[in-house]
């Protein structure tokens, strides 16, 4: 039930409220309680070679995958006046998000969802890296996107 309700979330634009809100939010991409949160710094050291990628930077890595097989769902947008975002499917079973500043492109956090308890010692479904801004997710382009049955008829 949860890819399920990703994909959901993932097209109808997630949930927020407004972008004058303070930077900060307590729900996951599923709007459960997000009861596991980790610095930003801890994921970009482990993940991104020990720096936080730029929005140009993971922009361009994400139009790369976008043309690779299979790509699930990959889209970018605005998040109020104040952030843009990325969002990629991970596999079907799971969902990142990543927002920066509109500003200076500069990474401020990351939501990552799985369709199993694989955060936080096996206990949440999600994890919130840094303050998740508060705001309206607008898509401004969709970079690929694998609707159900198209594996199976080859074109994912």
């Amino acid at each position: 039930m949860v890819p399920c309700l990703l994909l959901a979330l993932a097209v109808a634009g997630g949930a927020c409220n407004d972008d004058t809100a303070p930077p900060s939010r307590d729900l996951g991409l599923d709007g459960s309680a997000a009861a596991c949160v980790e610095p930003l710094a801890d994921l970009c050291a482990r993940v991104d070679g020990g720096t936080c990628p730029t929005y140009d930077a993971a922009l361009a890595a994400l139009r790369v995958r976008a043309t690779m097989r299979p790509c699930y769902l990959i889209r970018v947008g605005t998040c109020g006046s104040a952030y843009r975002f990325t969002e990629e499917s991970l596999g079907g079973l799971g969902l990142e998000r990543r927002y920066y500043s509109a500003s200076d492109g500069a990474l401020v956090a990351v939501e990552t969802e799985s369709d199993a308890t694989s955060f936080c010692g096996g206990t949440s479904f999600s994890i919130a890296y840094g303050p998740v801004p508060t705001c309206t997710l607008v898509q401004t382009e969709l970079l690929c996107r694998c609707l159900p049955g198209a594996r199976d008829a080859g074109s994912c």
